[in-house]
């Protein structure tokens, strides 16, 4: 047994945020083959748009090279979504169930209200997805700025906060 976020686990298999976490009947999926948590797809507080592209991957061996490609609206859940498969989630399985959230900017106003929702409807902790973060690379005071949001989100959620950060980050 592990214990980790407050739960015991039977072993330390966590799923992170892909395809296998983006919908409910995946999770389930995962739990029922001794997946001990689930960092769900990251989502964001938008409205997705009527016409979504679509997921693109080709190899080409012969040039060698490979290609993928995924638009914003077929890789980020809606709040909306991601909200609706916490409280489908929650009654059916005890795995833990961590959020990715995201924003265009790092002004507490736009996570610390979806955080606090993601955290009423079911989640054991928030993974803030700082990975879409590059328009923000640069910009005067950016690393005071994430460190002030991270003790802002700290005093206002009594879950465990995980930052997943963009390689392209400052130290």
């Amino acid at each position: 047994m592990i214990e980790f976020m407050g739960k015991q686990l039977e072993n330390p298999l966590i799923a992170s945020s892909c395809i296998a976490t983006e919908s409910v009947s995946n999770v389930l999926r995962l739990a029922e083959n001794g997946v001990q948590g689930a960092i769900l797809k990251s989502c964001a507080d938008y409205e997705r748009g009527r016409v979504s592209g679509k997921r693109e991957f080709a190899v080409d061996k012969k040039l060698g090279f490979t290609y993928a490609s995924a638009p914003f609206e077929s890789e980020i859940l809606t709040l909306d979504e991601c909200l609706e498969m916490l409280r489908t989630l929650r009654p059916q399985t005890e795995m833990l169930l961590i959020p990715s959230f995201t924003a265009s900017s790092l002004a507490p106003e736009e996570w610390i209200p979806a955080c606090q929702q993601l955290e009423a409807a079911g989640a054991d902790g928030i993974q803030l997805d700082f990975f879409y973060m590059g328009n923000l690379i640069g910009t005067d005071g950016l690393s005071g700025r994430i460190v002030s949001l991270l003790r802002e989100l700290n005093t206002a959620l009594r879950i465990p906060v995980m930052p997943k950060l963009n390689i392209n980050l400052p130290k």
